[in-house]
């Protein structure tokens, strides 16, 4: 075994799902850049090649924006995620985290070419996180205490960075788009506003359960593990979900 499989163990039989949505991404891209100047010839007119591939990246994260969304929706009702919301898995769940990664896989080539150094580390950033969803993690139970700080340091670093950092960016996105609200699409101002809201809805609920199961193992409850076995506390098992 490789260390990819040591490390990704899911991620083997998501390839052709990641492959297909690298190259699909980089085809809208190259789409959106040789079509747009015949589909909005007013708008395209005038735009320099660097305008124009900075239009066609944006083009391709609204598409992704568009698609992601429905998709992540349909992830609520996975019993397998449901039953253990930070280390179950599910084979349709790593579905849609294979195809959001050809995203940002495609994001982080586009940022390294044609962007600033902080959307590289955002879209490497981004990248990690839903890869090592395809990983096996968990802290061995020989050693109850480390587990512990380790649930603890997990739920504040979560509540910092999703709830209060999300939270505060958010407050910040709606504000400057009503102070411009006469110079954004509404479409636009819809697509982004309703995906800010359920990105955002997201994180509220994932950290609801992140309390609900920490408060269990405080409580010495059982986690039922994603092998089917019940050990105290959490699951030592399984794939996190970003």
């Amino acid at each position: 075994m490789n260390v990819v499989d040591t490390l990704l163990p899911h991620l083997r039989e998501h390839l052709p799902m990641l492959f297909k949505s690298t190259v699909l991404f980089f085809a809208i891209q190259s789409a959106s850049y040789a079509l747009s100047p015949a589909l909005f010839p007013k708008t395209m007119q005038g735009m320099t090649r660097k305008e124009r591939i900075e239009w066609s990246s944006k083009t391709v994260a609204l598409v992704h924006a568009l698609l992601i969304i429905p998709l992540a929706f349909k992830t609520y009702d996975d019993p397998e995620l449901r039953q253990d919301p930070i280390f179950g898995y599910s084979p349709r769940v790593g579905n849609v985290l294979a195809f959001t990664c050809g995203h940002f896989i495609w994001d982080t080539i586009d940022s390294l070419f044609n962007a600033s150094a902080g959307f590289v580390v955002h879209a490497v950033a981004c990248l990690a996180v839903f890869g090592f969803s395809f990983g096996k993690f968990g802290v061995d139970k020989k050693f109850p205490t480390l587990s512990l700080v380790n649930d603890l340091l997990f739920v504040v670093a979560f509540f910092f960075a999703r709830i209060i950092g999300g939270s505060r960016d958010s407050f910040v996105f709606f504000r400057e788009m009503i102070t411009r609200w006469d110079q954004i699409p509404t479409f636009l101002f819809l697509v982004y506003g309703v995906g800010n809201l359920a990105l955002n809805g997201l994180n509220w609920l994932w950290f609801s359960k992140i309390i609900k199961r920490t408060i269990r193992t405080l409580k010495g409850g059982k986690t039922r593990a994603a092998n089917g076995q019940e050990i105290n506390g959490k699951a030592v098992n399984g794939n996190a979900r970003q």
